[in-house]
């Protein structure tokens, strides 16, 4: 928005007890004479100019002036979501650190094997800050990550560039659109086929297919549904033999069956 440099300040007791620049622009980082103190070249967020200082000193002088507002979000019950919104500097980052804490500590479904903290960051050098101020506050065993490192694809995923597609992504909205688009595919097939095996040859026919998508309860998610349907499938394939081949063994035959996994796959 054109903004080239902004000082943020910071209060203790009625007073400037320290400032730092935030540099929007390289030409505005200045020479050697060090005239922008603390002055960093921001092109993620506000909040990275601050993370190349000295972050332990700076977290122990906000850890010292925790508000009693701040105190109530950090021991908040841990049902359901917990939304902290304020602006850049109200402490947010410090109480979901301590809000971390807390949990290890005092919450009964986590740990002793139970459970854990996943704390989840926007970028890498934010997730650094963390790192660096968990185990000062006693715990270690806090799992963090970027939204990229949820998912194989993450640090290949490249920039949206349809801005309807791009806002679809980012509101809830994603999942209705993705639950209809699984719908969509989810058809069995209208023609039939014969599976092979060393001892018989089985026809699969379309009302098969029918009965063995029907499988799964309404609302079932797709993978787990897709897994009830291929074992009804191998149900209804022994089922209709008659050898001498033990059933396990032809279930088995038929369970590595390529031709009919790849029908499945595209069904």
């Amino acid at each position: 928005m054109g903004l080239a440099r902004r000082r943020r300040y910071r209060w203790t007791r009625g007073r400037v007890s320290d400032y730092w620049d935030e540099v929007f622009k390289a030409d505005e980082l200045g020479g050697e004479n060090g005239s922008h103190r603390l002055a960093a070249l921001d092109d993620h967020s506000a909040f990275i100019s601050s993370l190349d200082s000295d972050r332990s000193h700076r977290m122990r002088d906000v850890l010292g002036t925790i508000q009693a507002d701040q105190d109530a979000i950090i021991c908040a019950g841990s049902r359901g979501a917990l939304v902290v919104d304020g602006g850049p500097g109200t402490g947010k980052t410090v109480v979901a650190l301590y809000r971390a804490a807390y949990f290890l500590y005092g919450d009964a479904r986590v740990g002793r094997h139970r459970g854990g903290v996943l704390f989840i960051g926007p970028h890498e050098p934010y997730l650094a800050y963390v790192a660096d101020v968990l185990p000062s506050l006693g715990e270690e065993g806090v799992h963090i990550c970027t939204l990229r490192d949820l998912v194989s694809e993450g640090g290949s995923a490249a920039i949206e560039k349809d801005a309807s597609v791009g806002r679809l992504k980012a509101s809830r909205h994603l999942v209705t659109a993705i639950e209809s688009a699984v719908r969509f595919y989810e058809q069995p097939p209208t023609t039939g086929m014969t599976v092979e095996t060393d001892w018989d040859d089985i026809w699969l026919g379309p009302q098969d297919w029918v009965e063995a998508f029907g499988a799964p309860e309404s609302g079932t998610p797709h993978n787990e549904a897709r897994e009830q349907v291929w074992e009804l499938l191998l149900t209804i394939l022994t089922d209709k033999y008659d050898g001498e081949v033990s059933a396990t063994t032809i279930r088995t035959s038929w369970r590595e069956n390529e031709e009919l996994r790849a029908a499945l796959e595209k069904a």
